[in-house]
């Protein structure tokens, strides 16, 4: 799950740096859409796991997923008030940080909705 967050805003990173030509940017937005549609499923996967066990409750596995989520969310922060970056780069990493606050948002809502037994 870390992989794929890394994975698309590293590619998004880069996404409008050549604006002008569309090849050059449909590609990596497909890869970026690719990695945040794989990471969404992967977290709806883990939210949903032990649905009707007795042992499908909250576990640490669930507060690592969100607190990876959140410090993601602010490194990516950090990297677009501090960091000097493109305009581009600025902008992915504010809407990624965004992004993983939702996912993380999303994981807890879904997990909790959907209770062991």
């Amino acid at each position: 799950m870390a992989l794929l967050s890394v994975l698309a805003a590293l590619l998004g990173a880069g996404l409008f740096e050549h604006a002008e030509d569309p090849w050059l940017t449909v590609v990596p937005f497909l890869l970026v859409v690719l990695a945040t549609s794989a990471l969404t499923r992967e977290l709806t996967d883990q939210a949903q796991r032990g649905r009707g066990t007795p042992a499908g409750g909250w576990a640490r596995s669930d507060t690592a997923i969100v607190v990876t989520l959140a410090v993601l969310a602010a490194l990516l922060t950090a990297s677009a008030a501090f960091a000097r970056t493109s305009p581009g780069e600025h902008t992915a990493a504010a809407c990624f940080a965004a992004l993983y606050l939702v996912l993380a948002g999303y994981f807890w809502y879904v997990r909790r909705r959907n209770p062991a037994g």
